[in-house]
């Protein structure tokens, strides 16, 4: 890459983050992943929405001094978005992982 379009692309990140700030992550290949799939992410605007939603929501709980739990649910995106804008549904799940955390799962007496 020559020095112009590297001082070019730099200006560039500069001005993006004084208009919009964001932050660069890289991201490895999980084990299982195809390469073609990964290298799809950059372009997904769904993965970039849903990212940047678990960012806000990762921070936020860290404020908050609680924790966000990430889980693979088999349902569209569309009733995905549906449960985490539904506070009822939030307050389930809550209820639900604090009568679980620490519940031994072999213990017969549960």
């Amino acid at each position: 890459m020559s020095k112009r379009l590297e001082r070019f692309e730099t200006l560039k990140d500069e001005m993006e983050k004084v208009i919009r700030p964001f932050v660069r992550l890289k991201i490895y290949k999980p084990e299982g992943v195809s390469l073609k799939d990964h290298a799809k992410l950059p372009d997904d605007p769904d993965f970039r929405e849903r990212l940047e939603k678990l960012v806000f929501l990762y921070i936020k709980s860290k404020e908050e001094g609680s924790f966000v739990l990430v889980l693979p649910v088999k349902l569209s995106p569309d009733n995905v978005r549906k449960l985490e804008d539904n506070k009822g549904f939030i307050g389930k799940v809550n209820e639900l992982a604090e009568e679980m955390a620490g519940k031994d799962e072999l213990d017969p007496t549960d």
